[in-house]
């Protein structure tokens, strides 16, 4: 089993609206050790060109290339920091480095490719911790450059430029980066003028793997640390008095092997979607769950659905919404032992004209990362699961409620839902009998359970483990995707809390089978978290106070309602996501979501039946907007009129 790694089940309509959050595309597969001017699929760039610079171009500065053999070619930047190299007949990938004119400054690069690649302080850092995480330095493995010295391949390259670009983010939007979600510091161009990602440049003060930097209001603090095969990150910034933690962590090839086998299993999966979108696109709407037999391993087991639940829901689902292959990566966990070979991975895919993502920090309330494929017999790759039985919710938010008298104190809140077709009723679950028992425990020295008994907001100072069983009376809903969710009314569910576990905490959650065996143990890790109040502006142009002031359900039904919001400044924003839900006191009605992607500061305009809730009195509107980070911040802005 891949311990690591847990994505987000998913079911028919509800499908969208959970897993697929809008993400501009980025990383890649390939393979390396490939001559630079060779293969077919349109013209290969024959050049590496880029800028050096340090918040100020490198003028006259010398620029050496290395490829996989170690083969050399020279450069000296112009005025402006340009540099440009030749490289044809040379065996990618390739490693940089730029000396400065009074041989001060020392920095590296790399490139999988010919094309655009920068050498500035960040692909430093980027390129020290990789040769870090092998055990070695990047000045010894480009003075000792030869056919046997690991360079960093496409896949690690996408790898370190998606952990960096997701804790740069704030600061590129700071900064006016427009495509701040898509950059990547080794290959989006740039020009070392003093604006944009050069500003950011010129604000960060490295030292080591650590680096500083003050961006107008916005303070950021990011150590990086890289052990065997892993490079981690964790993060803290502050922006006007809020503040916002991150952690997060990428997969590095230590061998050339497991390189190569690494770049293998990324293309392959990259097959599997592009086969996948065609296969979508030749059935249309005959498309069956057998004509998913070739995507979904037989043993595919995830969070308690099958291989034949599975493959059903993604014929549901596609049938309706067509997909198309644009990018696979980053890889967040490559195992290959025990005759099983496993990646984690994320998949960006294109749907009704947008890109959305399958298998990011989102896509899993309890901390964890990619979809898990496993290598079959004939070299390919399927989707094959996490292999585990059932699953748990473990997030915090931090949340405003809007009303007449303007923004309520944001409130921190934690989730902790076990979801699990668990051995008691309701009859009508097709999984009864798979799990009888849950147990959250604390692991670590920082994880805290919600004490169980006392007001609200609940202290966070539990120490023993929380043992869930369906033997206690009123623990069982049921969701809309058939599960049985069981909430306690204190210790699980969504609840305020005094503080929240930090960022990267971890939990053992432990499923015991109904039938006997061998428990099903999964280890769930707190996402990270801001202490930002998300900020509505406007509703139909007027202050959201002001509008919301003596209104009534009477006073909007039959209209339509518009939102503006400011985005969060202490971390990269991912999805923006309006929730509108309209039901009686009774809590019949119907929820709809929309996303809107990183970047939109305004959204569709909500409209509002003219008859809401029909034989029912009393109505509500409850509308909801939700800002989700690329590491897993929530933030949250309510409003409701009855």
């Amino acid at each position: 089993m891949l311990h690591p790694i847990l994505p987000r089940r998913f079911s028919g309509a509800y499908f969208l609206s959970i897993i697929c959050l809008a993400l501009a595309a980025c990383g890649g597969g390939g393979s390396g050790g490939a001559p630079a001017g060779g293969g077919g699929g349109g013209a290969t760039p024959t050049m590496v060109s880029g800028i050096a610079a340090i918040g100020t171009p490198l003028a006259s500065a010398a620029v050496t290339l290395k490829d996989q053999n170690g083969v050399s070619k020279l450069a000296t930047t112009d005025a402006n920091g340009a540099f440009s190299i030749d490289i044809t007949g040379l065996m990618r990938p390739f490693l940089l480095k730029v000396v400065s004119s009074g041989g001060t400054t020392t920095l590296f690069s790399a490139a999988s490719s010919g094309g655009t690649a920068n050498i500035h302080p960040f692909t430093d850092l980027a390129v020290q911790a990789y040769y870090q995480a092998l055990g070695t330095t990047a000045s010894g493995a480009f003075a000792g450059a030869s056919s046997s010295t690991l360079l960093p391949s496409q896949t690690d390259l996408g790898n370190l430029a998606t952990a960096l670009n997701n804790v740069l983010g704030p600061g590129l939007q700071k900064v006016g980066v427009s495509n701040a979600g898509a950059f990547n510091i080794f290959s989006t161009p740039f020009t070392a003028n003093g604006n944009g990602f050069d500003l950011l440049v010129h604000n960060a003060s490295i030292t080591g793997l650590t680096f500083h930097i003050v961006t107008g209001t916005l303070t950021q603090d990011v150590t990086v640390t890289a052990g065997s095969g892993t490079i981690s990150l964790a993060s803290t910034a502050s922006d006007s008095g809020t503040s916002s933690s991150s952690s997060s962590n990428v997969a590095i090839a230590t061998t050339q092997q497991q390189q190569s086998d690494q770049e293998a299993a990324v293309a392959s999966v990259q097959a599997l979607w592009t086969n996948l979108a065609t296969a979508v696109s030749s059935k249309g709407s005959s498309l069956s769950a057998a004509d998913m037999t070739a995507f979904v391993d037989a043993s595919y087991l995830d969070r308690g659905t099958t291989a034949t639940a599975f493959r059903q829901n993604l014929a549901d689902f596609f049938r309706q919404s067509g997909v198309s292959l644009q990018s696979v990566g980053p890889v967040y966990n490559f195992t290959d032992a025990n005759n099983q070979t496993l990646i984690s991975a994320r998949a960006i895919l294109q749907l009704g004209g947008r890109n959305v993502t399958f298998g990011g920090i989102n896509d899993s309330d309890d901390g964890r990362t990619g979809w898990v494929y496993i290598k079959e017999s004939d070299g390919s790759f399927k989707l094959f699961g996490d292999q585990s039985i059932a699953y748990m919710n473990l997030f915090v938010a931090s949340s405003v409620n809007y009303t007449s008298a303007g923004a309520s104190a944001t409130t921190n809140t934690m989730d902790i839902h076990a979801h699990a077709p668990f051995a008691m009723p309701p009859s009508n679950n097709l999984g009864i009998g798979t799990v009888s028992d849950v147990t959250v425990a604390n692991t670590g020295a920082n994880s805290l359970l919600p004490a169980c008994g006392g007001g609200q907001p609940f202290p966070l100072n539990q120490s023993a483990s929380m043992t869930l069983s369906e033997q206690q009376s009123g623990g069982v809903a049921v969701t809309d995707n058939g599960d049985e969710v069981f909430q306690d009314s204190v210790c699980l569910g969504h609840f305020p809390v005094a503080n929240t576990p930090p960022a990267g905490t971890t939990y053992d959650v432990t499923f015991t089978p109904a039938g006997g065996g061998a428990a099903n143990t999964i280890t769930a890790q707190m996402h990270s978290q801001s202490s930002e109040t998300a900020n509505l502006a406007t509703i139909n142009g007027q202050d959201a106070a002001t509008f919301l002031t003596g209104k009534h359900v009477a006073n909007v039904t039959g209209t339509q309602l518009a939102l503006t919001w400011a985005l969060p400044t202490t971390f990269a924003t991912e999805n923006v996501q309006i929730s509108t839900g309209v039901s009686d006191v009774t809590g019949n009605g119907e929820d709809t979501s929309t996303e809107l992607g990183p970047i939109a500061t305004s959204g569709s305009t909500i409209t509002i039946p003219a008859t809401l809730s029909s034989g029912h009195a009393t109505t509500q509107i409850h509308i909801g907007l939700s800002f989700f980070g690329v590491n897993g911040e929530r933030l949250e802005a309510r409003f409701s009129i009855q």
